[in-house]
């Protein structure tokens, strides 16, 4: 298990928009904004299962995200993962956890009811940082 820097460690326990980049089916960079939540070990992300980023890590499990100092743009981290575990959210336990925190509401009601939620945990590998 690899951990963040301290002098970056903190955009982990932000509120902030994420990127992910995946590989898509051609070999192609796949890169999306997501919410997510770091543990202090793992980084969780709620994805449904009819994206093609999940399509992506499905068939390529290597991801890397970008972090942005939302206070200061030129502090920024990358984060090499894999992921670790894929698991099913039937009752959006996790995905309503990240709404309470990003949205401020207790329940995610945007999805239609043939939405099916997984919770997608990534074990960082690696940590770039830049200020």
């Amino acid at each position: 298990m690899v951990n963040p820097p301290d002098s970056h460690v903190d955009l982990l326990g932000l509120t902030m928009v994420a990127d992910i980049a995946t590989t898509g089916p051609l070999g192609e960079p796949h890169c999306t904004p997501v919410w997510f939540d770091w543990d202090g070990l793992l980084i969780r992300l709620s994805l449904t299962t009819a994206r093609q980023k999940y399509r992506n890590i499905c068939a390529s499990p290597l991801v890397a995200m970008s972090l942005i100092d939302p206070d200061n743009p030129y502090r920024s981290m990358e984060v090499r993962s894999s992921v670790v575990d894929i698991s099913d959210d039937p009752d959006n336990e996790f995905l309503n956890a990240l709404a309470l925190r990003y949205l401020e509401i207790n329940e995610y009601t945007f999805d239609t009811p043939e939405t099916r939620r997984v919770v997608v945990t990534l074990e960082p590998s690696h940590f770039t940082t830049w200020d």
